[in-house]
């Protein structure tokens, strides 16, 4: 059994790594930034060890996906990059990532189907659902018999297939209601997720997030709690109470740890030069003496 794989931060290493054939899931309240977290981590897995991915964002479009990870890629705001930069960045993209057309909605099955489908063809080790609260359900079955069906799907499929799966979800709206005397939303817990339990007992990994969007001071630093780890002899564990994993988002482009740390060295890009040979005097005159003018 292969252990776990290091993101690259001293604190996260110790209880969050990347795993062949596991279900993750990722909880948080609306617009804290889990969707852009979940894509630095991938986009850490396939810069660091070339993992390809088939990603489903069903509440952003496929174009401003492609260019957060330009900038996470090149390590600058898109406004910044020239032509070389882009077309380079984007054809990494292009041979790693494989976007579900999110003009309509689907179903769990047609993402799991695309996935399996695409890996035969590409080397493909993970899945993103982004979020689960946007996928298209089946009215014709009760909401917890979709739920243990769906779950158990996708585990049996990171099984089966050994693509792990990144699953993000919303908070329940009762849970984004609850503020601190400062106003700012609590730290969610597993069950704030719809589904909760059903989940919980489901996925391998299972991770809550924070981020205070109201709080000027504090709005770039993300908290991070590791609530479950299935298979700890593989590395990793749950987060102690109170000591959250903490990423600082730096200059919109790249996630930091505490200690001010980066976790990869890009690799500079060089536009290579044009090879321009001047031509001979005699050259110029053989050209010349066929123009017929």
């Amino acid at each position: 059994i292969p252990m776990g794989l290091p993101f690259g931060y001293q604190e996260m290493d110790k209880y969050l790594l990347l795993k062949e054939g596991e279900f993750y899931a990722t909880l948080s309240h609306s617009h804290t930034g889990k969707t852009t977290l979940n894509l630095w981590l991938i986009f850490l897995s396939a810069y660091k060890y070339d993992w390809g991915w088939v990603i489903y964002t069903g509440e952003n479009r496929t174009a401003s996906v492609k260019m957060r990870i330009i900038e996470f890629y090149l390590g600058e705001n898109i406004k910044k990059i020239d032509e070389f930069q882009f077309q380079t960045a984007l054809k990494w993209i292009n041979e790693r990532f494989f976007f579900v057309n999110n003009d309509n909605m689907h179903e769990y099955t047609d993402l799991l189907k695309y996935a399996e489908k695409v890996s035969k063809y590409h080397s493909i080790k993970g899945l993103f659902i982004d979020p689960v609260n946007a996928l298209k359900r089946n009215d014709k079955v009760n909401r917890y018999d979709y739920d243990m069906a769906m779950y158990t799907d996708m585990l049996l499929f990171t099984k089966r297939t050994n693509i792990s799966i990144f699953l993000s979800l919303h908070t329940r709206t009762q849970s984004q209601r609850e503020r601190d005397k400062d106003g700012n939303q609590l730290m969610p817990f597993p069950a704030d997720a719809d589904g909760g339990a059903i989940l919980y007992n489901k996925v391998d990994i299972f991770v809550t997030m924070n981020r205070n969007i109201q709080d000027r001071e504090r709005f770039m630093f993300t908290e991070i709690y590791v609530n479950k780890m299935r298979n700890k002899e593989t590395g990793g564990d749950v987060t102690p109470k109170g000591s959250a994993i903490i990423l600082r988002f730096d200059w919109q482009v790249q996630f930091v740890d505490e200690y001010n740390k980066l976790p990869i060295t890009r690799k500079k890009l060089v536009q290579p030069e044009i090879q321009y040979t001047p031509a001979t005097e005699e050259e110029i005159q053989e050209d010349l003496g066929g123009i017929p003018f």
